[in-house]
């Protein structure tokens, strides 16, 4: 990106006098801004950079969801004064591209790495800590059909399986023994589950492979465990946990930072930490 030519002080006196010909502006102290006391006594930034013929070429925040594309950017943009900030842990990068001390019009060109997570990964953990019942367990089973680890039942079969789960009752007598009035028959239920025409027991672990975020091919095997609520008379539902979805999200969360890290130009600075821009001074009269 070429550098926008420096204003100096006649510079400055020409945009005055052809655009603020009228008005009063005045200078805060050790700074590149100017500013306007309106007829209104309203304190208004007056910035010459947006007047002079060649002001700063890009301004404004590029937001970025892709590593690859992030790394892109800031090679083709970048100058001597870019740096960029890296957090793996929050999942952030910002490069500050035109970060030239306080020349006229810099420090406002900024590229912003926000992670997006890649729709396969959204379909499964979003079932986590949730209980479905047996339609929503089904339908759930076939959107994850292609993320599920071969080596174990199909997605379909799986769904299947949820399709026709059944819960039988039987009441066996049993005799136990009663303190102090010998003994006595009482009725036990026991609740069995099958599932399809040949009894097929329903697995209660399902291993599924999917990348986590957009842009980053890497994928990443974990379980989801299943646990079947039955009663007799009541609906079945179902009880899904990922025990390792935090893991499994910071573990790709820092590989997809390091990713665009490793695609810089570098002769660019890296810095570990958030980059906030700084805020504009205060006009203060004198």
């Amino acid at each position: 990106m070429t550098d926008p030519t420096p204003l100096d002080a006649p510079a400055v006196d020409a945009i005055v006098q052809s655009a603020y010909a009228d008005a009063c502006l005045e200078q805060i102290a050790d700074t590149d801004v100017w500013y306007q006391v309106g007829r209104d006594g309203v304190i208004r930034l007056v910035d010459l950079t947006d007047l002079a013929e060649r002001p700063t070429e890009k301004r404004g925040t590029a937001t970025i969801t892709r590593p690859a594309d992030f790394a892109r950017y800031v090679t083709g943009h970048h100058g001597d004064g870019t740096q960029v900030y890296v957090d793996h842990q929050a999942g952030t990068a910002v490069a500050l591209i035109d970060g030239h001390g306080n020349q006229p019009g810099h420090g406002r060109h900024i590229a912003r790495l926000q992670l997006r997570r890649h729709p396969a990964f959204d379909r499964i953990a979003s079932a986590d800590g949730r209980t479905l019942t047996q339609e929503e367990m089904a339908n759930w089973v076939d959107d994850i059909a292609e993320e599920i680890t071969p080596g174990q039942l199909a997605g379909e079969d799986i769904a299947a399986l949820v399709d026709s789960l059944h819960v039988h009752a039987n009441s066996n007598q049993k005799e136990v023994r009663a303190s102090g009035h010998g003994r006595q028959i009482i009725y036990q239920e026991d609740v069995t589950i099958s599932s399809g025409p040949n009894s097929v027991e329903l697995p209660n672990k399902i291993k599924v492979t999917s990348p986590v975020w957009d842009g980053v091919p890497k994928a990443w095997t974990f379980e989801i465990r299943l646990s079947v609520i039955a009663k007799p008379g009541q609906p079945t539902k179902f009880k899904l946990a990922i025990p390792r979805l935090r893991d499994v999200l910071e573990a790709a969360t820092t590989e997809a930072i390091e990713t665009a890290q490793d695609d810089l130009p570098e002769s660019v600075p890296v810095f570990a930490g958030a980059f906030q821009p700084a805020a504009r001074p205060t006009p203060q009269l004198q």
